[in-house]
């Protein structure tokens, strides 16, 4: 409720206490790496939603936490991350045309082997729908 009422700060200690109970949640990781990126995050901030996101992410994928991730890896100016996170968010709500001209985008920036991997392997999920348009 806080959160939503914009009342931020107290969003954030709540959700920071709820995080210690209940810390493996994807759902509570997500919620909790939101208020930070709601609260003038600065790096160290964009850092924490991150590592937050990417726990989540192993159990669950949302637009909404792709969305959030694009947020957190512009905070620390990680363009490559946070153009693929949008091409994520923008496949996962089906605009897969958006979607593509952001992974064109992620690859022109530098990036590691793991990220190359997964911009290919969203391509290759994109490509996919493609074909299943045609028939």
């Amino acid at each position: 409720i806080y959160l939503e009422t914009g009342k931020i700060k107290l969003a954030k200690y709540n959700f920071a206490k709820a995080y210690e109970l209940m810390p493996n949640s994807p759902l509570m990781q997500i919620n909790y790496a939101h208020v930070i990126l709601e609260n003038n995050p600065n790096i160290q901030d964009a850092y924490k939603a991150i590592n937050l996101l990417n726990k989540a992410l192993i159990k669950h994928q949302s637009p909404h936490l792709w969305m959030l991730l694009a947020k957190a890896y512009g905070i620390i100016g990680d363009t490559a991350k946070a153009t693929y996170a949008s091409a994520e968010y923008s496949f996962m709500i089906g605009n897969f045309d958006v979607a593509k001209k952001q992974l064109d985008t992620a690859k022109k920036h530098k990036s590691d082997r793991q990220l190359k991997l997964k911009i290919d392997d969203l391509m290759q999920r994109l490509k996919a729908m493609d074909k299943r348009k045609k028939f």
